[in-house]
């Protein structure tokens, strides 16, 4: 969606929409609110986990074409957009999605925030924890309404810290997984505002056990959509960082910081657990107890989270009303505001270093065949463009249910992935995948092409970028052995809808139908064409001439390392 936006506060996203209502241009459509596009209303459909069972994408698929024109688009954080949809026929459309399932009953639920996970947690044998039960337990809070009306644009990252990675994808809160070599324990990494790949820069790492996650992504949305004195809810948690500095805003969420205490990263400590501690009664001690010696007062209550003995500085809850609670019961309350959730500070030496961190879609989607842990295997694939009309999203389902899959799943990457299949079934998978027009090899060129959805469907464009970006895809030659596949951007207008980085080529229409011309993350204009084969021809002669890959007959050069940044 456009990167714009109205110049008042938005409106909440968890507030229901008036009968009718549309979306504001530059803020999210849903399917209750939907936007109005050139080709009708665009309705978002949100899908826990970018999952759906094939009886699910059958009736999407129907959906669509009764009700639309028959265009699904896919999106960067794994959900659906239905495209084209009558006015008259919104009432029937969330009726039909809520029938198959895909939408819920109640307004509210619509409305909460994204939570994007990898799209093979639980099947990726990288993955250093599954993320899928703790994104459930914070989908349920969300849902329920424990933090107040949130950005329409509030979203979540978890990442497990497997090969197929949405550590690039940005979001309010992002957390990801990976391990305490001191400890040899798993933890997450959070990281406020930014991706999870941005957190490299820094010399320390906020780190926080997989219990205490829920607790604190919901008190750091709580703060978000209430707002502060400097910044007006709802709001980003990126704007709070902006304004008030990391520590500040865990302050205000709740969180007190206590002085840097020694670190005693020379051996591994075990972990220990903190009692409860009761209203007032302060931060943990500055210096940590002996290695495994439990904290004084320690009883066997359930409710204890596990915490660190080593570490710089302790982040810790604040007494006060907080309106988080279990995920049964998220408006009840922390268990009396005595609940420990412990928040670490630590030098990023001591934890193992991610896989993938990349910000394109290269880490999120898998094209081919995977082995998994199981000794099976998953399948992916990408409908060129990310889009697909209703017959191939039909055709789809029928393929997954012939080769004995059970689910699909959508990708930020575009994609979809078959998490769970016998190995031969996934090579007869991928041969009929390929026969109904996905792209499913890696090395394909068509898969580094992106475009926005361009004229007719949306108003403001200056070229059918649709169009053009599959004759690029279709002319685009393969990179030489050893270098990146290449990736080129087309957009209809100057915001840049459909990817947030840099790509080997941008081309981006401007009034009277000329595509400017961008190479590599350079923000200077290398020149102007009009019609996509001069323009890339110019890409072409534009690009420095270290590496090299066919354009319609034509020379283009593209990075030959790991591809311009993204």
């Amino acid at each position: 969606m456009p990167a714009t936006g109205p110049t008042t506060a938005p409106a909440p996203a968890s507030a229901p929409p008036a009968p009718g209502a549309m979306a504001a241009r530059g803020v999210c459509p849903s399917v209750r609110r939907p936007m109005t596009a050139g080709d009708g209303l665009l309705a978002r459909v949100r899908l826990a986990g970018g999952s759906l069972t094939p009886d699910q994408a059958r009736a999407l698929a129907a959906t669509a074409a009764r009700h639309g024109n028959g265009v699904v688009e896919l999106t960067s954080r794994a959900n659906v957009q239905v495209r084209g949809v009558r006015p008259e026929a919104l009432d029937a459309l969330v009726a039909d999605l809520t029938d198959a399932g895909l939408l819920s009953a109640v307004p509210e639920g619509e409305a909460s925030a994204d939570v994007v996970v990898p799209p093979a947690s639980g099947a990726d044998p990288t993955e250093r924890l599954d993320v899928r039960p703790l994104a459930d337990a914070l989908r349920a809070r969300l849902r329920a309404g424990a933090t107040g009306p949130l950005h329409p644009k509030a979203g979540v990252v978890l990442d497990g810290g497997g090969t197929l990675s949405v550590r690039g994808l940005a979001a309010d809160v992002s957390l990801g997984a990976t391990v305490d070599t001191v400890t040899g324990e798993v933890v997450l990494e959070v990281v406020l505002g930014h991706p999870l790949a941005h957190a490299q820069e820094f010399a320390t790492a906020l780190v926080v056990t997989p219990e205490a996650a829920p607790d604190l992504v919901t008190r750091l949305l709580t703060l978000a959509a209430g707002g502060t004195a400097a910044v007006l809810g709802p709001t980003r948690v990126r704007d709070l960082v902006a304004t008030h500095g990391r520590d500040e805003t865990l302050h205000l969420a709740g969180f007190a910081v206590t002085p840097t205490t020694p670190v005693h990263d020379t051996h591994p400590v075990p972990a220990r657990t903190v009692e409860d501690r009761p209203p007032g009664s302060g931060p943990p001690p500055t210096t940590a107890p002996g290695a495994g010696t439990p904290a004084p007062g320690l009883d066997d209550d359930e409710r204890a989270v596990s915490v660190r003995t080593v570490g710089r500085r302790w982040l810790w809850p604040e007494p006060g009303p907080s309106g988080i609670g279990d995920a049964e019961a998220p408006t009840g309350g922390l268990a009396d505001d005595r609940r420990v959730m412990s928040v670490q500070i630590v030098e990023r030496l001591r934890l193992r270093a991610a896989g993938a961190t990349a910000a394109d879609g290269d880490h999120r989607t898998l094209l081919g065949v995977r082995a998994t842990r199981r000794g099976r295997a998953m399948v992916g694939a990408l409908p060129a463009l990310g889009r697909l009309d209703a017959g191939a999203l039909r055709g789809l389902a029928d393929a997954v249910v012939r080769h004995g899959g059970t689910e699909l799943r959508l990708t930020p990457g575009r994609g979809v992935l078959v998490p769970d299949v016998d190995i031969d079934d996934a090579r007869s998978l991928v041969a009929t995948l390929t026969q109904l027009g996905f792209i499913t090899a890696a090395g394909d060129p068509a898969a580094g092409v992106i475009a926005c959805a361009g004229r007719p469907g949306c108003p403001s464009a200056h070229a059918d970028t649709q169009s053009d970006g599959l004759w690029v895809a279709a002319n685009l030659g393969g990179a030489p052995p050893g270098a990146a596949r290449p990736t080129v951007h087309l957009s209809g207008c100057a915001k840049r809808c459909a990817s947030r980085g840099a790509r080997d080529v941008t081309l981006i229409a401007e009034p009277g139908g000329a595509y400017a011309v961008l190479v590599g993350d350079d923000e200077h204009v290398a020149g102007r064409a009009h019609g996509v084969e001069d323009a890339m021809a110019l890409a072409a002669a534009a690009a420095a001439p270290a590496a090299t890959t066919t354009i319609a007959g034509r020379t283009a050069a593209h990075p030959t390392s790991t591809g311009a940044p993204r």
